[in-house]
């Protein structure tokens, strides 16, 4: 388990991350094209501890599934596109829980293009419509990291609808229920938070207080992995807590294309 904690009462790393937070009144809830809003199979918050115990100790969280893929941890350097990688990395973990052949794809691909070109930050919302509409290109056709329209070859589309979504949906903002539900049964949660302007792709809920109720929301944290590297946190890792697990943005990818 991660020991890299970021909670209410603790220390964190701020960088210029890019993650802008969605305007509600101009974008609704459910509101996106190609991403409609949907909630996730509720399971009582009674169950969680049990669900917890059973996937940590048949090694079945989303982290395991992550640590035993060839995804590794990916790392954005100084550009803003956290926004992009959160809606990558969903990708990428969905294609291995649905068996399909390791593909590196570039987060750049999703990012640039919503970004018209520009090292500038958006919320994920955009990303994931760019997803559904015109996919995700390989690395090996796009770079991982630009900005740069010269870097996209003509007919790049054509690669990149390989790697659509074809279904995503998001979440309520702010609902910790449809959260820990989405993640209990092995979905992947994208995130903005608002707190530090940064999106992220979490993974796992931790049971971390035993002595608090099954029902209370802090007796849980959340676990997820950043695009900051291996370096940052535990080994890319880290857990929030408080009210810093809570999503402003939240969405899930449920079924990948394959061709």
């Amino acid at each position: 388990m991660a020991d890299y904690i970021i909670g209410d009462d603790t220390t964190y790393e701020t960088r210029n991350n890019g993650y802008v937070a969605r305007d509600f009144e101009r974008t609704p809830y459910g509101s996106i094209e190609g991403v409609p809003g949907g909630e996730v199979p509720s399971i009582p918050m009674e169950e969680w501890p049990d669900r917890i115990a059973d996937l940590e100790r048949n090694k079945a969280t989303l982290k395991d599934l992550w640590l035993d893929s060839p995804i590794g941890i990916l790392n954005q350097g100084d550009f803003p596109f956290c926004h992009g990688f959160a809606a990558c990395e969903a990708i990428l973990i969905q294609r291995v829980k649905e068996g399909l052949p390791y593909v590196e794809l570039s987060p750049s691909s999703i990012a640039a293009p919503v970004t018209n070109y520009k090292k500038a930050g958006a919320w994920i919302g955009r990303d994931l419509k760019q997803i559904v509409n015109v996919g995700a290109a390989p690395a090996t056709l796009i770079p991982m990291l630009t900005y740069q329209k010269k870097d996209f070859p003509a007919g790049w589309e054509l690669e990149a609808a390989k790697y659509k979504v074809s279904e995503f949906a998001e979440l309520r903002p702010r609902d910790f229920q449809q959260q820990g539900s989405a993640l209990l049964q092995g979905i992947a949660v994208s995130v903005g938070q608002n707190f530090w302007s940064h999106a992220v792709l979490q993974l796992c809920v931790r049971d971390l207080n035993k002595s608090k109720p099954a029902t209370d929301h802090n007796r849980y944290g959340i676990e997820f992995v950043n695009s900051w590297g291996s370096n940052w946190g535990d080994g890319g890792f880290a857990i929030q807590t408080g009210s810093k697990k809570y999503a402003d943005e939240a969405y899930v990818a449920s079924q990948v294309v394959v061709k």
